[in-house]
């Protein structure tokens, strides 16, 4: 049986895709003005936020306690921004995602929403970690009468590291399976034990 073109409702496969172009098109207008929305909002309260900080002198008192460095690079005060904006931007684009009735996207974007305190629960405790470790290094380092201070503070400094790592993973990747960095941990400290004791 031969297939007949004629008998095809091209009208209505015309309309059709005509529909699905206009709401592909809205809802690419949609995102990107609430995205554009987002980022202005984020810049704005960023900046509120670090005037509020600089007003309290947070950098001022973590450089006077020499800790100001021990974030890789990055000050309290960005990081802090940073997720802020990070949340506003996503609840913006949320927001665009219920306009535009599209679940894929609204599932995707609500699930970055639903994951942004976790990680920043997360990177919190890393953060706060590496201060205390910095302090403690520095601390210790200062300590001329005992022996070796400059490795002992840089070996609590990685130890607290590590322990703040292996409590942040479950955070920042729900999903991990931290038995094996905890085991190790155990490891290494009933071998610095027995080093210590036997030495």
């Amino acid at each position: 049986m031969a297939f007949d073109l004629a008998s095809i409702d091209w009208t209505s496969i015309m309309n059709l895709i005509a529909v699905r172009v206009v709401e592909a098109v809205w809802a690419i207008i949609a995102i990107a003005v609430f995205l554009v929305i987002g980022v202005i909002v984020a810049k704005i309260v960023a900046w509120i936020i670090g005037k509020a900080l600089e007003g309290v002198k947070l950098e001022a008192f973590m450089k006077k306690h020499k800790v100001h460095n021990a974030m890789l690079g990055f000050t309290l005060t960005q990081i802090i921004t940073a997720l802020v904006g990070l949340y506003i931007i996503f609840v913006c684009l949320g927001a665009a995602a219920q306009m535009i009735s599209i679940s894929f996207v609204s599932d995707v974007i609500f699930g970055i929403l639903a994951y942004i305190p976790s990680l920043a629960q997360g990177i919190l405790i890393i953060v706060a970690a590496l201060l205390i470790a910095d302090y403690v290094t520095n601390w210790i380092s200062e300590k001329k009468s005992i022996a070796f201070s400059h490795q002992i503070g840089i070996a609590i400094e990685i130890l607290v590291a590590y322990i703040a790592v292996v409590m942040a993973l479950p955070s920042i990747l729900p999903n991990v399976d931290t038995t094996i960095l905890i085991e190790l941990f155990k490891l290494l400290l009933t071998g610095l034990v027995i080093a210590i004791c036997g030495g």
